[in-house]
């Protein structure tokens, strides 16, 4: 009896690890569709994270630049707005009580 499960226990072992090995290999496939299509897209800009490294041997170029201290001053402001609009609902609340 022991013997009758572990053989079970094998080929679904067996099954298991090659439908993963073709799902893996389908995975591949699909990424490497995936990649070609964005490097044949016209806007292939688009689809890519912009990635910024600060490194010794590496320099921001001038738009890169510019788009953080854009990013930096819309956070700023937003952090600014969200500082009086919870300075304001605390204010109201305290008049309330």
């Amino acid at each position: 009896m022991n013997a009758n499960k572990s053989e079970v226990e094998s080929v679904n072992t067996g099954q298991l690890s090659e439908k993963l090995i073709r799902k893996q290999a389908n995975l591949k496939d699909k990424i490497n569709e995936l990649e070609s299509f964005i490097k044949e897209s016209p806007k292939s800009s688009t689809h890519k994270h912009q990635v910024t490294t600060l490194g010794e041997n590496v320099r921001l170029s001038r738009t890169q630049i510019a788009e953080l201290k854009n990013k930096t001053i819309k956070n700023f402001i937003t952090f600014i707005f969200a500082l009086i609009l919870f300075g304001a609902v605390t204010y109201l609340l305290y008049l309330a009580l």
